[in-house]
């Protein structure tokens, strides 16, 4: 059970990172967040045990999406190193009108939209580390199965404008 998927994880390591996680955008109908990490198969296999977790807990209620061109925040300096990262952030990021000023205070957070983020994250940490008690225990770092997130064809381009060079595509979790 727990110990023995212990012993097989011992110097197993990846970093999640959160940030403007409080804030949902008013240019957005409904929650998104937005995961942004290389594409690569642990990577993918973490943001696939993110997004089953997120179809779990919150339903059709908060929608992700992909960036494949990370930059900038504090998830960059893992990924430099080669390390396993995701940084988990709103999807309007840009947008941010409190970003590093005094008006960046929890009177500001969106207490339900924040709610559904740690629902989403703490999920996605269970499942990773095998803790889940549906027997979906992640199969990190050995080679997991990829494709939970959409396939290609049911992708769609955010509407919403980016900067230069970045790129995001709506997913939407599959069945596990």
């Amino acid at each position: 059970g727990f110990l023995a998927r212990r012993q097989e994880r011992k110097g197993f390591h990846h970093a999640i990172v959160l940030d403007e996680v409080g804030y949902a955008s008013p240019k957005r109908s409904a929650h998104w967040v937005n995961y942004e990490t290389y594409d690569n198969e642990d990577t993918k296999a973490m943001m696939d045990h993110l997004a089953q977790a997120n179809k779990d807990h919150n339903g059709a209620e908060m929608k992700v999406e992909h960036s494949s061109r990370p930059f900038g925040s504090d998830h960059m300096s893992f990924l430099e190193k080669g390390e396993t990262a995701l940084l988990v952030i709103n999807s309007d990021d840009e947008g941010y009108p409190f970003y590093h000023k005094s008006g960046d205070v929890l009177e500001n957070v969106d207490m339900a939209y924040a709610a559904k983020v740690v629902r989403m994250t703490h999920g996605g940490m269970l499942r990773i580390a095998g803790l889940q008690d549906d027997g979906a225990a992640a199969q990190l770092p050995a080679k997991a199965p990829l494709g939970q997130l959409a396939t290609s064809a049911e992708r769609q381009p955010l509407a919403a404008a980016r900067s230069p060079g970045r790129t995001a595509e709506v997913h939407t979790a599959a069945a596990a």
